[in-house]
């Protein structure tokens, strides 16, 4: 499970899921795991690491949004070259040189990781929904069939 302070991940120590864990502020040294909804407590080491690693990813973001807006440098040829947006694509060529770049040297390791975590959870969230319609489709053919059966036996016997 994925503890949060702002949006860092740590993983649960009661269930190991990979969920949001809430950290009230203040004098409290408890979170809650969404996933499995126990309460566990949470160290000041675990509470300074959360904040730093909270820090980095907003700072990382911040970073990476400069980064779209501005471009980054050519490793090769130092030209400006716009960064793509997709955060699927893992490398992009430079429109000057044709030198190919990888995204990991321009983004910070944390807004990577955040965004594989968004796009894996799409994925999840999109299966679970096919998974339903297919379910919704196989209960509305059970009970069609069961309804013309029993029409059907209703027939027979008269």
């Amino acid at each position: 499970m994925t503890a949060t302070f702002g949006s860092a991940p740590v993983a649960c120590k009661l269930c190991g899921a990979v969920a949001v864990v809430a950290v009230p502020r203040g004098q409290t040294r408890i979170a809650r795991c969404s996933a499995c909804q126990k309460e566990q407590p949470i160290t000041p080491y675990e509470l300074d690491r959360l904040a730093a690693a909270a820090q980095g990813l907003m700072q990382g973001r911040a970073d990476h949004a400069a980064k779209l807006e501005r471009g980054v440098r050519c490793t090769h040829c130092g030209a400006s070259v716009p960064l793509p947006r997709d955060p699927a694509v893992r490398s992009f060529a430079c429109g000057h040189c044709r030198g190919e770049l990888l995204v990991s040297d321009h983004v910070a390791p944390q807004v990577l990781a955040a965004n594989e975590l968004r796009s894996g959870l799409q994925e999840v969230t999109a299966s679970a929904q096919q998974r339903q319609r297919r379910i919704a489709l196989v209960v509305a053919g059970t009970t069609l069939v069961a309804s013309a059966a029993f029409v059907a036996l209703l027939f027979v016997r008269c």
